[in-house]
């Protein structure tokens, strides 16, 4: 099974997400209460800045992988930050933004480059 972490950057205000290994249903929802939770404690929560971290993210099950794209567009996130070596996430994250374009989405290559997106 996989493993979330998700928690608050304070000097940053950003919020720091991992995904790691396979997803399921019951993960994401988990995933999401701690992101919320973290979201709560910002100094601006209409200026919600995640930084997603998924190196080495395996398989999610249809569902997770659903709720997982849909929340990458929710009006509530300023913006959004994915970092990941993974080939194939960053095609599909990559496809996914051609059929919902963003500007507030972007795909990294490494974190410093994320960071500094996230918090200029």
């Amino acid at each position: 099974m996989g493993e979330i972490s998700v928690c608050l950057d304070e000097k940053l205000q950003v919020i720091r997400q991992r995904l790691d290994g396979n997803i399921d249903d019951e993960m994401v929802t988990t995933f999401f209460n701690e992101s919320q939770t973290a979201a709560a404690r910002l100094k601006d929560p209409k200026k919600i800045r995640v930084l997603a971290i998924s190196d080495t993210l395996g398989k999610a099950t249809p569902g997770a992988r659903r709720r997982l794209m849909n929340n990458l567009t929710n009006d509530d996130v300023y913006r959004v930050a994915l970092v990941g070596k993974n080939p194939f996430m960053n095609a599909a994250i990559s496809f996914f933004l051609v059929i919902k374009p963003s500007k507030k989405i972007r795909v990294f290559g490494n974190e410093n480059d994320a960071l500094h997106w996230l918090v200029e």
